[in-house]
């Protein structure tokens, strides 16, 4: 299929002429996710090119990362979770002399094969900002827009969650896509699972995110 530049079409060479909503709808199986997409994306007008960030070839590791000490250990405990049932998530931890990593519960976010791509610290420190510390773009393998939490465990369905302690609770099949802001990134990469399940919380902005 060949595009048209400007025009806001393409051509096939089997279909013929096809417009970009079409084009959308058949690829999005969903006339409101075309319309999200359009709103997001398209523009007759022309644009300066977004920069494309060059993805390292390995991923990096944030400063000071150990095995979880008693500090990560009383903190799960106060929240509810057993550490020894979070192996499978490969918590690790962070103390002190880890900059903006101190005093955290670290855990590596993998792609849909398994792949680590991304690194996520949670603080345990109720006076540290912000709660939730990524790996800076420049150090993240994929694009972050792709990145869902647990996918790599998930198997024919999925509960879709908005944080990874979300998914910790529910168990494997929950998977996060870190925050209410979903992309249709994310959106194309959890039409593969024939039963989805959204499970946002119960605040109202949440919930209007999780009916779109």
């Amino acid at each position: 299929m060949a595009s048209s530049k400007g025009k806001g079409n393409f051509n096939c060479w089997h279909c013929g002429g096809l417009s970009v909503w079409k084009v959308l709808v058949k690829i999005l199986g969903s006339e409101q996710i075309a319309k999200k997409a359009m709103a997001t994306y398209y523009s007759d007008t022309k644009q300066k090119p977004v920069p494309v960030v060059a993805r390292p070839k390995t991923l990096w590791t944030p400063p000071g990362l150990e095995s979880i000490k008693k500090v990560h250990k009383q903190y799960l405990k106060k929240r509810g979770f057993d550490h020894h049932a979070l192996a499978k998530w490969e918590i690790q931890g962070t103390t002190y002399q880890s900059g903006d990593w101190n005093w955290r519960i670290v855990f590596p976010i993998h792609d849909i094969n398994g792949k680590p791509v991304s690194w996520c610290g949670r603080t345990v420190d109720p006076d540290t900002k912000p709660k939730y510390k990524m790996s800076d773009n420049r150090h993240i393998l994929v694009n972050p827009k792709e990145m869902i939490y647990g996918i790599h465990l998930a198997k024919d369905f999925v509960v879709i969650v908005e944080g990874a302690t979300d998914v910790w609770r529910l168990g494997v099949g929950a998977v996060a896509v870190l925050g209410i802001d979903w992309k249709m990134e994310q959106v194309s990469i959890l039409r593969q699972f024939p039963r989805r399940y959204i499970m946002f919380d119960p605040e109202p902005q949440a919930q209007k995110q999780a009916q779109k």
